[in-house]
């Protein structure tokens, strides 16, 4: 008798355990291709056009950050200095290139005297932009480095650099 009310008691609880299961599956299922959705319908390559033109930012203590990016096709041509007192420390070329079958960016960049970084970015908005190491990819926003762009209404734009889920840099660009 203790043994049948045990077992009766077993496939009760199994077959809750399988319901709640299921539905937590189907709710993260339905959850993931909602929140797939928005993306997939942001114009990736009119959202990323809003960088063409000049951009400047002073980091503090006389450093000073220029960029300009220029449209070329699907994607963008860019170059960026950073100088202090007045002397050049940094020059850097950059092509982001539009890949429709990702609906992402891969960015190519080369500062002088560094080897080439290849970083893959694409935006969750109308005004964030995201992007990680080429290499750490399949990780997504949970990648060691994840660099944040806030478009701000066209004007300017914050970016910031997540290092394992803490910020660790960020700045401002100016449009001229």
């Amino acid at each position: 008798m203790v043994h049948l009310k045990l077992t009766k008691t077993y496939k009760i609880m199994k077959h809750k355990l399988v319901f709640f299961v299921a539905i937590a599956l189907l709710s993260f299922c339905v959850g993931g291709l909602q929140a797939q959705d928005p993306v997939q319908k942001l114009d990736q390559v009119k959202l990323m056009k809003q960088f063409v033109g000049k951009w400047k930012a002073d980091m503090g203590k006389d450093t000073l950050l220029t960029s300009e990016y220029k449209d070329w096709g699907t994607g963008i041509d860019g170059n960026a200095r950073m100088e202090v007192g007045g002397k050049v420390v940094m020059e850097m070329r950059q092509l982001f290139g539009y890949n429709s079958k990702t609906n992402q960016f891969t960015e190519a960049e080369v500062a002088k005297g560094s080897d080439i970084e290849v970083w893959v970015c694409w935006w969750t908005s109308e005004n964030r932009m995201v992007g990680v190491a080429l290499e750490n990819l399949s990780l997504g926003e949970k990648a060691p480095i994840v660099v944040e762009i806030l478009m701000k209404s066209g004007k300017s734009f914050q970016q910031k650099v997540w290092q394992n889920g803490k910020m660790v840099f960020t700045k401002t660009m100016i449009r001229q």
